[in-house]
Formats: C-alpha cells, structure tokens, sequence
C-alpha cells in the first residue's frame, strides 16, 4: 500500500500525466482494477479523455467515478441494502414536516417558518451537518459551548430540536444524499472491488470531514493511491503555510491527506512535480501562461504595459 501525490500549477499536464499513467499500468497489468475518482461534474469528460487516450479506446478495467457513484457500486458489489436518496424538494418538505410539528418548542426559528426561502437555509445547514459528520447528539452537546452568546445558543437549540425531527420521520431505507459515504465507510473494507486496487485522485482542492473517512478507507485497502493537487511543486505534504498564500487550501489538503497515510503505517513515495504549464495547456497562450505565472502572487517584481 502506498500514497503519491502529483503536484504541479495549473494547466502543467497533472490530469494528463495521472491518465497516460492508469491507461500504461492497466495494459501491463490486466488483472488489476483501476479507479479514477474525480468530481460529479468531472466524470463525464473524464471518461471521453481514458476513451480516447487508451489504445483500445476503452476499458473495462478502468473506472471513472465520483464519491456518489463509487459508493453505489460498492452496494451493488456487496449487495448492501438499497437505499432510497432523499433528493431537494424531498428534504424540504420533511423539513417542513419536522419544524412544524415541534413549532411551540422554537425559541427564535417558530416565527420565521412562514417566511420565503427559510426552509431552504435550514436545509443548507442540514446539508453542512451531514457533510461535516456532526450529528445530533454533538450538536446539542455543542449546546454548552455556546451559552455565553444566548442568540447563539437558542438558534442551535432551535436546529438541534428540527435535526432530531427530521431523522426520526426518516423512513427506514431513505437517507439524505449526504450521508451515503457515512454508509460506504462501514462497508468499504469488505469490499473486493477496492481491496488491492490502483486509485488515481484528481480535480479536488479539498475534502469534506466524510470525504476524508473515505479517503482514509481507500489508503488502507488500495494498493497504490495517487493524489493529484493543483500546488506549486516546492511545497512539502509536512508542512502547512499561511492562509494568505496562493495554494494554501490544496496545502492543507496535501498535508492532511499525508497525516492518513503515515497514521495508517501507509508508505508515502517521492512527489511527482509537473513544472512547466508553457509546454501544456498554456502553450500557445502567453497571455493565460503569464497570469497563470502571477497573478495572485506576492512579488516585488513591476511590469509595464507598453
């Protein structure tokens, strides 16, 4: 088992390098499966670029998925129970369901329930909280933290007392989509699909608290984990910088994910470092190559438009 990041500035080939790579490995090693997770809104692209990469033109060894979609074929692969997804207007009217039904016992949210677009800021809180791994009974421990600001702690009461609701109307079998990686989590060490694997990582800045349960996952059940982070290549996995620079966020990524790997006694390989974005995507741009180059940065360095 072990862990690589790829690290490289915008358009210095990451992507491109992370493909070639999984497409070269899987023809050598035909037995093996091969995972690139990237986001939602990437998977679709993603999978033109393997197709047209790979010398086949496709492959059957190859996957390219989001967290949702390898979640669902964790399922289906291990025949877990099939879960109904709470979609939008599903949430909002359970929501709606669950405040009214406990609207006396609301401090401060009682008389806002009727007013437009309310119901919609409860439910990007719920999602917050899914996505951040805190349930109820931490949130209203959380109680106490807040007591000094009343406001404060009643707005959190007033939550905690709807989020309660909400989960005990939850049908059996029907959970928010939020916490379909809470389930992959309790499943994923079993799960032969993942156990031995190559996962390449791509197209993220950062991770949610439960992406990052799954991440961990991946790391102690794949044979190799790439991670590609769009970073200046002199910044260390070891050591995090101010949040004023320019790659801090992929930074904290990159040393967090580093953290997984060292507490799971995963071995860590030497960076991969793309330096040069001329010779890729910014090629024949020299105007994108020299905002690329630096804007954003903190420079002493002056130019004139001529």
């Amino acid at each position: 088992m072990s862990l690589q990041f790829v690290k490289g500035v915008a358009g210095s080939g990451k992507t491109s390098w992370l493909l070639d790579k999984i497409i070269t490995d899987s023809l050598k090693e035909t037995k093996k499966h091969f995972i690139v997770l990237v986001p939602e809104q990437y998977t679709m692209e993603t999978q033109k670029q393997v197709a047209l990469r790979h010398p086949n033109h496709g492959s059957f060894q190859i996957d390219v998925v989001s967290f949702e979609r390898l979640a669902y074929r964790v399922f289906e692969e291990l025949c877990a129970t099939s879960y109904t997804i709470l979609d939008d207007m599903g949430k909002s009217i359970l929501l709606t369901k669950a405040a009214r039904a406990h609207e006396k016992e609301l401090d401060v949210f009682a008389k806002n329930l009727k007013r437009p677009g309310f119901i919609s800021e409860l439910k990007s809180i719920l999602s917050e909280l899914y996505q951040y791994g805190i349930g109820v009974e931490q949130l209203e421990d959380s109680l106490q933290i807040a007591s000094k600001k009343p406001l404060l702690a009643a707005k959190m009461k007033d939550m905690a007392t709807i989020y309660h609701s909400f989960t005990e109307i939850l049908e059996e079998g029907t959970i928010p989509a939020e916490e379909l990686l809470v389930k992959l989590c309790h499943i994923l060490n079993e799960s032969k699909l993942i156990k031995d694997s190559v996962i390449a990582i791509d197209g993220f800045t950062g991770f949610t608290p439960v992406q990052y349960q799954v991440v961990e996952k991946l790391l102690t059940q794949a044979s190799k984990v790439y991670l590609s982070l769009t970073v200046d290549p002199q910044f260390s996995e070891k050591t995090e910088i101010p949040e004023y620079e320019l790659f801090s966020l992929s930074v904290h990524t990159m040393v967090k994910v580093n953290e997984l790997a060292v507490k799971n006694n995963i071995e860590v390989l030497p960076s991969i470092s793309l330096e040069n974005p001329n010779e890729k995507r910014f090629k024949h741009h020299e105007a994108l190559s020299f905002l690329e180059k630096y804007a954003l940065r903190f420079s002493n360095r002056r130019f004139l438009h001529s």
